[in-house]
């Protein structure tokens, strides 16, 4: 459910539908390695030395991105065998650090205990947590627009009291009941 980055020399490459959709929203080139077969695989990438700023901006938009670093030295590799690369970072608009620590950006939860709310949030770069009381839907709203929260989680079904907070910029994701 990322877009994933995969360290390839010098640069960070996506495919797939996640360079589709990389291309599309950061405005760069789509291309593929194997342009001779009947379905190429689409490629897009980016210079290593400049990513972080092709993920702010994901980031600023509600994407998750996930990093797949290269964790062997390709040098050291025989002709033909692939590089291990894994997963070693992964970044969510709630959890990230921009590059000035200006923004706050909190990660944010819905506690639903019968028909009350609560929200519990935290700032992941600063350390800075808040938890709210048990409350009517239209308080938890109130509270919920009133802080910078760029990634909410909810156990279970998002609310239908509380889907109006649904925006642009944020990313929502609904995890099981029994988490």
């Amino acid at each position: 459910d990322a877009l994933l980055f995969f360290r390839m020399g010098d640069f960070y490459e996506l495919f797939g539908d996640d360079a589709v959709e990389a291309a599309r929203i950061l405005e760069i080139t789509i291309t593929s390695r194997d342009k001779n077969k009947t379905n190429p695989m689409p490629m897009a990438g980016v210079p290593h030395h400049s990513v972080q700023s092709y993920i702010q901006r994901l980031l600023n938009l509600g994407k998750k991105v996930a990093i797949g670093d290269q964790m062997e030295d390709p040098s050291t590799i025989k002709a033909g065998k692939i590089v291990r690369r894994d997963i070693t970072r992964l970044l969510t608009p709630g959890v990230q650090f921009d590059l000035d620590g200006s923004q706050a950006c909190f990660l944010g939860a819905l506690i639903q205990s019968g028909e009350k709310y609560s929200l519990a949030c935290l700032d992941a770069s600063t350390g800075e947590c808040r938890v709210g009381p048990l409350q009517n839907p239209e308080d938890t709203v109130q509270d919920f627009e009133s802080l910078p929260i760029k990634h909410a989680i909810s156990l279970g079904e998002w609310p239908k009291a509380l889907l109006a907070l649904r925006r642009e910029g944020l990313l929502t994701e609904e995890l099981p009941a029994n988490t």
